[in-house]
């Protein structure tokens, strides 16, 4: 077996700030080597085929039995695209692997990630087939071996339809959203090996790997046809902060911060009760029962303040666009303020 992308030094993928998100949507993605996204490769059996990548797939005007197969592109639409995977047709694909490469360049060690994808069917074979994420600080070891622990297992979530048929991955009932909190202290490096143990927090310069594996369902199938499942959305958060205060799953503060959620740590997904619009995930640094404390949003890097479950006004730079307050996306320890065009030092109280 060996890499269809040869990784190099610069194609690691660099955290530099804890809560700050990856996001990869594949739509550069045309089923080719060289349309792969930065700091994603590929392996595969290469004694079964020298050229995994069979371009795009689309749902409307494609072959699947020639265009489906592989590592494929998946478009119902022609603008919007997932990264697929179809073992044995058209071509003998065995062992379809998709790796993500990242160093951590905070300058703390990181204890765990909040991942998050959608495993998309886009054809249903004899087999459903299913797409399983793991994590690795290295790619082979004479020690040991690699990638043995499943950290999510996501079955095909295709609606039933008879095999032999194409489905729109972009579709809800044909996509399923993973998500969820990775302690890295409590990953097992290999499942039941006590001597081994957990990985750990990767610290400061490392690198590590994570792993989407295309595989039979866990309770064995059989039949020629695979199934075509595909990945896409990824989103990546590296996550070392201390949580002061967590509340319970399902605590409410106010109907402008919305449902906490735990993935791990502590996060919330941020929007209005009254609508379905929300602001997205949300990292809870330090709520307290009173409802005050801060947080910030993982995907801008935003950083909000609470007072009794609200936001307050004095820390916020008002978008008279949007109608509501924000903190500066450059946010380096100051709040800009509108009414007398200055930034003003934000200090945790103790």
């Amino acid at each position: 077996m060996g890499f269809g992308s040869v990784i190099q030094a610069d194609d690691f993928y660099s955290f530099d700030s804890i809560g700050v998100a990856f996001e990869e949507d594949f739509n550069s993605y045309r089923g080719t080597e060289e349309s792969l996204p930065a700091f994603f490769s590929v392996t595969w059996d290469e004694d079964r085929t020298l050229e995994p990548f069979t371009g795009v797939g689309h749902f409307e005007t494609s072959n699947s039995e020639f265009e489906y197969g592989g590592f494929s592109a998946y478009t119902a639409d022609g603008e919007n695209f997932s990264f697929g995977i179809r073992e044995r047709e058209p071509v003998d694909l065995r062992d379809a692997r998709l790796f993500f490469s990242f160093t951590n360049n905070t300058g703390v060690a990181i204890e765990g990630f909040w991942v998050s994808y959608d495993v998309e069917s886009w054809y249903r074979g004899d087999r459903l087939n299913r797409i399983r994420l793991k994590y690795d600080v290295t790619l082979s070891s004479e020690e040991r071996d690699t990638f043995e622990t499943d950290i999510f297992s996501t079955d095909n979530p295709g609606e039933n339809i008879s095999a032999d048929s194409k489905q729109n991955g972009s579709l809800p009932e044909n996509r399923v959203r993973v998500t969820g909190y990775i302690d890295l202290s409590e990953l097992e490096i290999v499942p039941g090996d006590e001597v081994l143990g957990t990985f750990g927090p990767l610290q400061p310069g490392e690198t590590a790997y994570f792993r989407w594996q295309f595989s039979n369902l866990a309770t064995g199938e059989s039949g020629s046809l695979r199934s075509g499942l595909a990945i896409n959305n990824v989103e990546i958060i590296a996550n070392g902060e201390v949580i002061d205060i967590c509340p319970e799953a399902g605590w409410e503060t106010h109907s402008t911060l919305g449902e906490i959620y735990h993935y791990g740590k502590c996060w919330a997904w941020a929007g209005n009760s009254e609508t379905s619009e929300g602001w997205g995930i949300l990292n809870i640094s330090q709520l307290n029962e009173d409802g005050s404390g801060w947080f910030h949003h993982s995907e801008r890097g935003w950083l909000y303040l609470l007072s009794g479950g609200t936001l307050t006004e004095h820390a916020f730079l008002w978008s008279e666009d949007l109608g509501w307050i924000v903190a500066s996306d450059a946010f380096n320890g100051a709040f800009y303020r509108f009414a007398d065009s200055s930034f003003h030092p934000w200090v945790s109280e103790e």
